[in-house]
């Protein structure tokens, strides 16, 4: 059985009662940034949120195919998102999660194309803390299956995720940042059926992330580790820790035949260990976005 906080609005409530609580700096020289931080956001290779939001009024297109996909599942996971600056610190994004057998695996070819979620989020880029130089984030992100989805596409859960993260560049490394960050991830039963992955906390979780990030033109090597738990606020007592190197390429026009998107190429390494036992493996994700003001 599922235990979570009340309700998600009391969840968002709290979120905006500890923004409030915290003081809005104005001050600490911005970095001059070509990309969003969320273009450095790839699922599966690296899934920190930092603190830089979409330009203003800027609006992407995003198609982020799970290739992993075709030698895991019945089914290709296709999803589709817009992402759109509201401001120059804040930003907001929707998504739906589509499908289709890829004929690679135990299909029967009854099923066909279909949409397997939805969800939505938004991001504030909150800026430094004086003397610190902390750069701050908070945000949340909603997600719930929809249409009857295949079990091995979803795993049946609705997710609420609240976060609030804090990053900074090295003085002796200007082009490096140290991260951390604290979040829930408040589940229910969505009524769908779904399949868990290996270690699956499949509760309500606690988590606690922290990394580093070294970021060049074209290539950016990560770290993250993730401690989920959900002895605070989940009934099945469940931990899972999580280390993930990863390595994303902004692949080069010259390479893409000159296309307006942006390529993005992420290949990652997760060691894993939960009430399951070790879990290893090897990512190569590809997201890609476009940009209409490109």
């Amino acid at each position: 059985m599922i235990r979570s906080l009340r309700t998600p609005i009391q969840s968002v409530a709290l979120l905006f009662v500890v923004r409030l609580m915290l003081v809005e700096v104005e001050g600490g020289e911005d970095l001059e940034l070509k990309h969003s931080d969320d273009d450095l956001r790839v699922r599966g290779v690296f899934d920190a949120n930092l603190p830089n939001t979409e330009k203003k009024y800027s609006l992407k297109v995003i198609l982020h195919p799970h290739f992993g996909d075709l030698h895991r599942k019945d089914h290709l996971r296709v999803p589709i998102g817009l992402r759109y600056g509201m401001s120059e610190k804040w930003e907001i994004s929707a998504e739906v999660e589509t499908y289709f057998p890829h004929g690679l695996g135990n299909d029967t070819g009854d099923s066909t194309f279909g949409i397997s979620g939805y969800s939505i989020g938004t991001k504030l880029h909150r800026g430094f803390f004086p003397n610190y130089n902390w750069d701050q984030v908070v945000g949340a992100n909603f997600f719930t299956p929809a249409s009857t989805p295949p079990s091995d596409v979803t795993d049946g859960l609705w997710h609420f995720r609240p976060y609030m993260n804090f990053a900074r560049y090295l003085d002796h490394a200007p082009r490096s940042r140290v991260f951390w960050g604290l979040g829930l991830d408040v589940a229910g039963d969505s009524g769908f059926e779904g399949t868990f992955l290996e270690n699956a906390i499949g509760d309500s979780a606690n988590t606690f992330s922290a990394g580093r990030v070294w970021e060049g033109d074209t290539l950016t090597y990560t770290f993250e580790a993730t401690y989920a738990t959900s002895r605070l606020i989940g009934s099945n007592s469940r931990d899972l820790v999580t280390i993930r190197p990863g390595v994303i390429w902004r692949v080069p026009r010259s390479y893409t035949f000159n296309s307006r998107g942006n390529w993005i190429l992420g290949t990652g390494v997760k060691v894993a260990h939960g009430h399951e036992g070790m879990d290893y493996g090897i990512s190569l994700k590809l997201k890609l976005n476009f940009n209409f003001k490109d």
